[in-house]
C-alpha cells in the first residue's frame, strides 16, 4: 500500500505542476475510492493549497488529521498551509500540537522543524 500511495502523490504533485483541474480530479478520485486514507486527503490539501484555496485545504487537512490523529506530518502541514495563507496563529497552535504529538508518540522526526516554524511566526 505504502509503493501505491507514493506513485499516486507523485503523480498528482506533477499533475500539479501542469494542471489544477486534473491533479484535483486525481486527488477527488483518490479520496472517494479511499475516502479512509489520511494521506489522500493531505494530498487533496496540498492541490488545494497549490491552487491557493485556504478554506478547501483546511478542511482537507483536517480530515487527515482525523483519520491519522497520532500522526504528527499532517499536523505540521496545517502549519505549512496556515504559513503560506499568513494565518499565524493556526500555524502555532499546529506545530506545538505536533511536537507534543511527536514526544508523546516517540515520532520525533518533524520536532526540530516544528520548533523552528513556530519561532519564524
Amino acid at each position: 500500500m505504502t509503493d501505491q500511495i507514493s506513485s499516486i502523490e507523485k503523480k498528482i504533485m506533477a499533475a500539479c505542476r501542469e494542471s489544477d483541474t486534473k491533479a484535483l480530479q486525481m486527488a477527488n478520485e483518490w479520496t472517494a475510492s479511499q475516502p479512509e486514507e489520511a494521506n489522500a486527503w493531505s494530498m487533496r490539501a496540498y492541490v488545494h493549497g497549490y491552487a491557493r484555496n485556504y478554506d478547501k485545504t483546511l478542511l482537507d487537512i483536517e480530515e487527515a488529521i482525523k483519520l491519522a490523529p497520532e500522526e504528527p506530518c499532517h499536523l505540521f502541514d496545517k502549519s505549512r498551509y496556515a504559513i503560506k495563507f499568513f494565518d499565524y496563529e493556526t500555524a502555532i497552535e499546529s506545530l506545538t500540537c505536533a511536537i507534543r504529538k511527536g514526544q508523546n508518540h516517540d515520532f520525533r522526526y518533524y520536532e526540530s522543524t516544528c520548533y523552528l516554524f513556530r519561532a519564524f511566526c
